[in-house]
């Protein structure tokens, strides 16, 4: 009886067969061009007027052109250049038969078709082009009076009433067409063909259904967490090492099975397979077939394709990719700028009209309109800072009952607040005008030396108030000082008013007062957030004062049509910072700024907006 268990036993544990498990690891999938670069410019160029919507490709879908291997760089920084062009849109009409089992209907459809091109040159020689066509039925019609169509006629005329009554939803089914899935595809196709990626593929492994094969079956168990599994570094490195861990298993277990012995051949064959497939996902193709052939030494499942024609494959496809030593001309593996792509080096040849400061743009030049903006930025700043002061100046400071220009009372904090602007009014006398023509820099000048004369009086006003109630006895005569200092700075002849507007008519393009407050936003922002500035619990009046106006000012940004003469690259660029930084600043509670945007604001963004209204 106990030989008879004993040889059940053998038999059910050699008549075992594998049983297939199916899991995911991420594979390379190589481009079909070589780019022998890691860099690459990107042009885009003009749609022609061949469309039936306006199929230029926007900055905003450029985003998907995230590369990995190749980094995005102006395109005069690069042997490689990707051209990118949008050549036609249209509508057309078809109408489809359709055979039922009883009787014939007829299907009216309104087609919307794309069509671009993209083109990779090596200096100016094409290294290869491809057109892209995309069609789609977007609208269709299979009824006539409640009923089926039956006949082509009907149907072709339904259609035609649908395009005409239905025009306006047809159309931006179309732009929404376009944009979610025509350049989606579009883009997909570039990158397939130029870019090295990771891709899901299957992980076939094997086990069996007999617990007395209970560490190999938990060995492929192990690989239970790759179904579904997102495609990142952590990851990746996860299963490699895995997988490395059970072929070192597999190769000790293996050794214990005879392929020549028909009672465990099929073991034999499960161990080797996996070793096979496990050195297949971890790129190692050669090993794959080494252990394959081991496998195939069994008279068993012999025609499996995964084993035999994978790693064969994978190497006929790598092997354009090899220098001449064997090895990737490319370290694809250690690339990754997919989340770190400069997509301002985008050039847009398209900018209808937008304002743009494309990608050709040397740095010097950026330098230079950086400097005279930055410089104006100042001046106009400082002169709406002052107009704040003095408009809030009664309501910290007690007026002396004679209504003169000093005070009774003096606020400490308001009297420190105007020294700093004060000071900071003094160095516009000073600025880097090496940047600006001769006549530029007497504007810029008379503009600067206007606001410091009347931000310093009033500074003069609030310090000789407070020096007026400690030293009675020089009283009159600094009064007489100040007096006469107020008069000057309000002497006859060109207000602020009109020395800014001599100077923004001089450097913008535009006079648009929204755009011509950001430097105010900018010096509000700043006095809001940085440490050492203003601060909320120690001057909550003041504080809230200046929130008020930085909220006011921020509006009015928002409420303007700046933007509306912005190319989209730009208009990216800029919803960066305030969606990032000024718009939730401005609907923060007013005891939680300090805390919450501490030394947060730049400058920059206001400066770059500026630098494209600049003349």
């Amino acid at each position: 009886m106990k030989k008879l268990i004993l040889l059940l036993f053998a038999i059910n544990l050699y008549a075992q067969s594998p049983k297939q498990v199916l899991y995911s690891f991420y594979d390379w999938k190589y481009p079909k061009i070589k780019i022998e670069s890691t860099t690459i410019g990107v042009i885009v160029e003009d749609p022609s007027n061949n469309s039936v919507i306006d199929n230029q490709v926007s900055a905003y879908v450029i985003k998907n052109l995230n590369l990995r291997n190749l980094q995005i760089v102006a395109p005069e920084k690069s042997d490689y250049l990707l051209y990118i062009q949008p050549i036609s849109t249209e509508l057309t009409t078809s109408v489809e038969k359709i055979n039922n089992i009883n009787d014939v209907s007829y299907i009216g459809k309104i087609i919307f078709s794309s069509r671009l091109n993209f083109t990779i040159k090596r200096k100016n020689e094409i290294v290869y082009t491809k057109d892209f066509n995309y069609s789609q039925a977007i609208s269709d019609v299979s009824t006539y009076n409640n009923y089926s169509i039956k006949t082509e006629e009907i149907a072709n005329s339904q259609v035609q009433k649908l395009l005409k009554n239905s025009s306006v939803t047809i159309y931006q089914n179309c732009r929404d067409t376009y944009a979610n899935t025509v350049l989606y595809h579009f883009f997909k196709e570039i990158k397939e063909t130029i870019d090295f990626s990771r891709v899901e593929e299957t992980l076939a492994l094997y086990k069996f259904t007999d617990n007395d094969f209970e560490q190999i079956n938990q060995s492929v168990d192990a690989f239970e967490f790759t179904r579904k599994l997102e495609d990142n570094e952590e990851n990746y490195l996860k299963i490699k090492n895995l997988l490395l861990e059970k072929i070192q298993f597999w190769e000790t277990e293996v050794s214990k099975y005879d392929y020549n012995n028909k009672k465990t051949k099929k073991i034999y064959w499960a161990l080797m397979a996996n070793i096979s497939t496990a050195y297949y996902a971890l790129g190692d193709n050669a090993k794959a077939i080494e252990f394959k052939d081991k496998a195939l030494l069994v008279d068993y499942n012999k025609n499996y394709r995964y084993l035999s024609e994978m790693p064969e494959k994978k190497i006929k496809n790598l092997s354009f990719l090899l220098d001449s030593e064997g090895k990737p001309f490319i370290d694809f593996e250690n690339n990754d700028f997919s989340k770190k792509q400069n997509f301002d080096a985008v050039y847009f040849t398209n900018k209808k009209g937008k304002l743009l400061i494309n990608s050709n743009v040397s740095d010097q030049e950026i330098v230079i309109r950086k400097n005279r903006v930055e410089v104006i930025y100042h001046v106009l700043a400082c002169s709406k800072f002052y107009d704040f002061l003095l408009s809030i100046v009664n309501d910290f400071n007690e007026k002396e009952e004679d209504k003169s220009l000093f005070f009774k009372n003096t606020d400490n904090y308001f009297f420190n607040l105007t020294k700093h602007y004060n000071d900071r009014s003094k160095e516009l006398l000073v600025a880097d005008l090496k940047n600006f023509n001769m006549e530029e820099k007497k504007t810029i000048l008379t503009a600067s030396n206007k606001i410091y004369d009347l931000t310093d009086v009033l500074y003069k006003r609030l310090e000789q108030s407070q020096k007026i109630n400690s030293e009675s006895q020089y009283s009159e005569f600094l009064k007489t000082i100040v007096k006469l200092q107020d008069l000057l700075a309000h002497y006859a002849g060109t207000s602020k008013k009109e020395d800014l507007k001599a100077l923004t008519n001089m450097v913008f393009i535009t006079q648009d007062q929204a755009l011509l407050d950001l430097p105010y936003l900018g010096f509000l922002a700043d006095e809001l957030t940085t440490e050492g500035h203003s601060d909320y619990k120690s001057h909550p009046k003041m504080y809230q004062a200046l929130f008020k106006q930085y909220k006011k000012t921020f509006n009015n940004l928002m409420a303007s049509t700046v933007l509306k003469n912005l190319h989209d690259k730009e208009v990216i660029k800029f919803d960066e910072i305030m969606y990032s930084f000024y718009m939730p600043l401005s609907r923060e509670k007013i005891e939680n700024v300090n805390i919450k945007f501490k030394n947060q604001y730049n400058s920059d963004s206001i400066l770059r907006l500026l630098m494209l209204y600049s003349k």
